[in-house]
């Protein structure tokens, strides 16, 4: 892809995407989540060409902390999460080492392996990965150098193609190479069924004689309220009526609504069309329907700040040729959760404070109320006072449009217009 509007120097590497996946297995082939493996996945960029780079997990704050999660406090969290953040620094370190050792330009997934005590980089040839199919004569053919890159996203990147903004989805791991096989396919199936609840398809990407990709309409929108509860279901019903069922959790990050229409924007992959007479879908079916249930049952109280915005949800490239220490490179934050725990505890010192000033307030009152009759200067000398100002009004109403400077030595009743009734009670209220 072209990198200009990246700011990506020529022949310069750089790390677009740093990210966990857990191995699922496509459709019809489900890997058992207990015996799942998991991986840190590099996303590498040079010259327009991506290589996946895939690496043994490193288990973060979350995962190794989930006992006792719940009950950190923010500092805690805060420091699991950079110890975390060093060690995929240290392992995108390694990486960035040993990157020359591979020809990026004929490799689509490199693998970082150790023999005998050595890491090394293993490249696959894309020659030997299994081409992704699509219907004859759907939709056109774009070069992947014809499409300009803006933005890496979490699962697809927000590019320009053809004057308009787009999004291209991609193959983002090698253990979910199937994804873009399977946006393809249910895109497809979609359009067969006049079911239009995702961005539309617009051209495949192609690099040589193989496809790599789908360019798809930008996601935008608004979230989901609770006026569009019917819409929401009514778009779950027409996709249980086709046999399809949404086999990842139904959550407000991944709903939106665009032109008074829904919008899935997130995990696309996880369409699947079942047989009419195949069981498995019905526990999708019924965890689908609760799932909903308790969306709408918590829009009224749920905070749209917390909710993600997947169209902001966007990664900083790190160029590893320009490293100007081997210190931390990489910054990595699971802001949504360390805000959440920092308006908590936020929340539980403004209430104490606010608890702290209503008795001081209270306390306030009370003793200007004993001591207000001892402040009441005499009638004679409000008068006195009100009268000397009144004066120094007048003299300066010659002023026919006074300075700042000038402004500055009027005094404030002359400045503001005082009544008197209104003087005498703001001089009480400033002695008190």
């Amino acid at each position: 892809m072209d990198t200009r509007s990246c700011s990506l120097p020529s022949n310069v590497v750089a790390a677009v995407s740093v990210s966990t996946h857990r191995e699922r297995g496509p459709p019809g082939a489900r890997v058992n989540p207990a015996k799942a493996s998991a991986y840190i996945i590099f996303i590498l960029v040079k010259n327009g060409r991506s290589i996946i780079v895939q690496s043994e997990h490193i288990p973060g704050p979350v995962e190794k902390y989930a006992d006792i999660w719940d009950s950190l406090t923010y500092d805690k969290i805060l420091a699991y999460t950079r110890e975390h953040e060093r060690l995929l620094s240290d392992r995108l370190s390694l990486i960035a080492s040993l990157i020359d050792t591979i020809d990026i330009r004929m490799c689509q997934y490199a693998f970082l392996v150790s023999d005998n005590q050595q890491l090394r980089l293993v490249g696959q040839s894309s020659f030997d990965i299994s081409p992704i199919t699509v219907p004859a004569g759907w939709l056109s053919l774009v070069r992947e150098s014809d499409i300009e890159i803006i933005e890496w996203m979490d699962d697809r990147a927000h590019c320009i193609w053809n004057g308009r903004q787009v999004d291209v989805y991609l193959t983002c791991s090698y253990t979910h190479r199937w994804w873009v096989q399977q946006i393809i396919t249910i895109a497809h199936l979609f359009d067969k069924f006049k079911i239009d609840i995702i961005y539309e398809p617009l051209a495949l990407v192609s690099r040589g004689s193989k496809i790599i990709g789908i360019v798809m309409a930008r996601v935008e929108g608004r979230l989901v309220e609770m006026r569009d509860r019917s819409l929401v279901y009514g778009a779950f019903s027409q996709l249980q009526a086709a046999n399809i069922v949404f086999e990842s959790p139904v959550t407000a990050h991944c709903l939106l609504v665009h032109n008074g229409k829904l919008r899935f924007t997130y995990c696309l992959h996880s369409f699947v069309q079942y047989a009419p007479d195949d069981k498995r879908k019905e526990h999708y079916i019924e965890s689908t329907w609760k799932a909903l249930g308790r969306l709408f049952n918590k829009l009224p109280q749920q905070d749209n700040a917390r909710i993600v915005d997947v169209n902001k949800w966007s990664y900083k490239p790190i160029l590893l040729n320009y490293l100007p220490s081997p210190e931390l490179i990489l910054r990595l934050t699971f802001k949504y959760y360390l805000k959440g725990k920092q308006d908590t505890e936020k929340n539980t010192k403004n209430a104490a404070r606010r608890e702290k000033n209503v008795q001081s307030v209270k306390t306030t009152k009370l003793d200007r109320n004993r001591s207000r009759k001892y402040i009441l200067p005499p009638k004679s000398r409000l008068t006195s006072i009100h009268t000397a100002v009144r004066s120094r009004t007048i003299q300066r109403a010659h002023f026919s449009s006074p300075t700042d400077t000038q402004m500055d030595t009027i005094p404030l009743a002359a400045q503001t217009g005082w009544q008197d009734s209104s003087f005498e009670e703001s001089h009480f209220e400033r002695r008190v």
